[in-house]
């Protein structure tokens, strides 16, 4: 059996982030929506396993540049695969 896993790219349209996050929305009430993998600066795409979510299910994932502790607009959204 093939582990299931999430794979999104985008593009890097910033010249001083500090980093990337990846980040799930869920059905879930108690947390909608949190990040599950951080990736480096200049990166364009994240491929990896799907993240653990313990209420609700995966409705979209979407990425935000990461300067100085605060957060860029959120990407367009992808849904689950």
């Amino acid at each position: 059996m093939v582990p299931q896993g999430v794979q999104l790219k985008w593009t890097d349209n910033s010249a001083v982030e500090d980093g990337y996050e990846v980040w799930v929305a869920t059905t879930c009430t108690e947390s909608p929506e949190f990040p599950f993998a951080s990736v480096p600066v200049n990166s364009t795409a994240y491929t990896g396993e799907l993240p653990d979510v313990f209420c609700g299910v995966i409705e979209w994932y979407y990425v935000v540049a990461t300067k100085d502790g605060g957060y860029s607009d959120y990407s367009n959204s992808a849904p689950p695969p």
